[in-house]
């Protein structure tokens, strides 16, 4: 999942390297809905992003967003500190996360239920809300 993700941030943005901490931080923002993953889903439908985010869900394919929709999904606060801390623009960071957010959902959700939706993301990072774990399971995922 992490693999797939990756190519796509990396190849599209042109993050290079950059790209990885950037989709694990997306994933530990997304996750902090808890367990709830309607909570997720208001957060995205009340960016303006309901029939995107139903796209990604499902089994078809999935609907692209802008720099500017990511933004509003992830809160300039996000885009901000992941800028900041990864030695990026912000709008690097908003066309990444662009590319990176249907992908995270899509591949989170992969028999198209949102139920699974925070299990998956922190599935794919290795563990269940551990930072540290988290970035050992990513690396993991990266090595192999």
């Amino acid at each position: 999942m992490i693999e797939d993700i990756l190519k796509q941030v990396g190849g599209a943005s042109g993050l290079g390297d950059k790209a990885a901490p950037l989709v694990q931080m997306l994933m530990q923002h997304l996750g902090k809905s808890g367990a709830d993953p309607q909570a997720l889903i208001a957060q995205l439908g009340q960016a303006g992003l309901g029939d995107q985010l139903q796209s990604w869900i499902g089994t078809g394919a999935n609907q692209p967003i802008n720099g500017d929709q990511a933004e509003q999904a992830l809160g300039s606060d996000f885009i901000q500190n992941a800028a900041s801390q990864l030695g990026l623009s912000p709008d690097q960071v908003k066309q990444a996360s662009a590319e990176a957010l249907p992908a995270v959902v899509d591949k989170a959700t992969p028999n198209g239920q949102a139920d699974d939706m925070i299990s998956g993301l922190m599935g794919a990072l290795g563990g269940g809300g551990d930072l540290g774990a988290m970035a050992k399971g990513l690396l993991g995922n990266l090595g192999g």
